[in-house]
């Protein structure tokens, strides 16, 4: 067992053990390995074992390339333009350094020209981010830390205090009556025989993209109020066809991953309020009337599920605004209302398109009081765990009366496939950290980490 007092000894040791010692150390250095996260970065030979984050039983790799000196850090990064496809890249860069050095020093070693790069931050997961703006401030500064993903980005940056803004154009939904009118034509007729193709617009995959419409660019303050914001929208030659008698009549939604989600709300609230950034991208939706949504409300888009197969009308949006909390006994007494099913034959799911999977919304069961009273039904907020209820989920809607087979069954073919495809995703992930593991043999090495406080 071996006691070691910083990186730099564990290094050392690790190279005698390895019987490495044609390598010199100081063109070599450690990584930790994990299952899931792969490599991390480079660590610093100066850190005491003790205070790193190193645990028992983790994977060292010992690799080609200088130590990271106490001043410096490894950022990794990758090029977002018309001409580039994403690939990241590692680079040793000093602390010290400003945004702009830095940029100029990626872009060399890119082999990039022109004047209109910038670079941008990415969260945990990769995405863009704010912008780094400032070209003066240090990465320090900017607390760019080290292992952390930076994006060399085409284009100019907006002035100091401005943020640009993605926008896409998609149409409203057919109002609520038309939707449910069709419903109910749909079933008669499946009743009678008819082909529910005739009526409705159907489909097998609950998840059809939203449509949108590239609409450009727009440049805004972040001190600006969404007021100001869906009036400069509305005033852009790309709207000119439209009829938009006040901003009101706009609606304004965040677009993830093609998705339409949070809608915007609070026509005084500011763009910082709204916690819009350069990377965010907003469909614009010209609505037939003026349109203010609450805090409590929830735009929902409901699929109702044709009766004896695996399949959907065409979806219909509607705005659900609880008076006493999102509960499931409120959505479902809404829906109920909104598709004129009898609540007693009514079933309702939420569709997780990340998983390609259902949750049946039920009324919450009783728990056994503690006191006299007998037992009180538990309080279900959807906003929470584990439904998280929020704009732009859809809700599958089964009427039972005509489709008793299999209740909470909500799923589709599509849905099969979708998971399917998550399973060979996980396991082809599985197999390429197996191959990645046997092409470098391990050497057993056991760490004993003292407490040096």
């Amino acid at each position: 067992m071996f006691v070691f007092q910083n990186i730099g000894e564990l290094k050392a040791k690790a190279l005698a053990h390895a019987d490495c010692h044609i390598i010199p150390e100081i063109v070599c250095r450690l990584r930790v390995e994990d299952d899931y996260q792969g490599l991390s970065p480079p660590l610093y030979e100066h850190e005491i074992v003790s205070e790193s984050w190193l645990k028992q039983g983790q994977r060292l790799v010992l690799e080609q390339g200088a130590p990271l000196l106490q001043g410096e850090i490894v950022i990794r990064y990758y090029i977002i333009s018309t001409t580039h496809t994403r690939q990241e890249t590692e680079q040793i860069v000093e602390k010290k350094c400003t945004v702009q050095e830095c940029l100029k020093f990626l872009m060399e070693n890119s082999k990039l020209e022109g004047m209109t790069w910038h670079l941008r931050k990415t969260n945990w997961i990769g995405e863009p981010t704010d912008a780094l703006d400032n070209e003066d401030e240090t990465l320090e500064n900017e607390n760019i830390k080290n292992g952390d993903t930076l994006i060399v980005e085409e284009g100019r940056l907006p002035p100091k205090g401005f943020i640009r803004l993605s926008l896409w154009q998609t149409e409203a939904n057919k109002q609520s009556s038309e939707g449910v009118l069709t419903w109910i034509t749909s079933g008669i007729q499946g009743l009678l025989g008819s082909s529910s193709a005739e009526t409705s617009e159907k489909t097998d995959n609950p998840e059809d993209s939203d449509s949108l419409e590239p609409v450009g660019d727009v440049e805004i303050s972040q001190e600006a109020s969404l007021y100001d914001l869906k009036l400069q929208i509305s005033l852009l030659p790309q709207l000119a066809d439209h009829v938009i008698p006040t901003p009101g009549f706009l609606r304004l939604q965040e677009v993830v991953n093609n998705q339409l989600t949070r809608v915007l709300r609070g026509m005084k609230r500011t763009v910082r309020q709204l916690k819009l950034i350069s990377s965010t991208q907003l469909s614009v939706c010209v609505l037939r009337q003026e349109e203010e949504l609450s805090p409590s409300a929830i735009l929902l888009k409901l699929k109702r599920r044709i009766p004896g197969e695996r399949s959907y009308y065409a979806e219909q949006e509607v705005i659900f605004e609880p008076s006493e909390g999102a509960s499931p006994v409120s959505l479902r007494q809404f829906v109920a209302k909104v598709c004129e099913i009898p609540h007693d034959q009514l079933n309702v799911a939420k569709y997780f398109r990340a998983k390609c999977d259902w949750l049946v919304i039920k009324d919450a069961p009783k728990s056994q009081g503690k006191h006299k009273g007998g037992k009180k039904k538990i309080k279900i907020n959807l906003r929470q765990s584990p439904f998280h209820l929020q704009d732009g989920d859809i809700i599958g809607v089964k009427d039972c009366q005509f489709d008793a087979e299999d209740k909470d069954d909500f799923s589709t073919p599509a849905d099969d496939e979708g998971k399917d495809k998550l399973q060979r995703e996980e396991e082809e992930k599985k197999r390429r950290r197996k191959e990645k593991q046997a092409r470098r043999p391990e050497v057993p090495l056991s760490i004993h980490v003292d407490d040096f406080r």
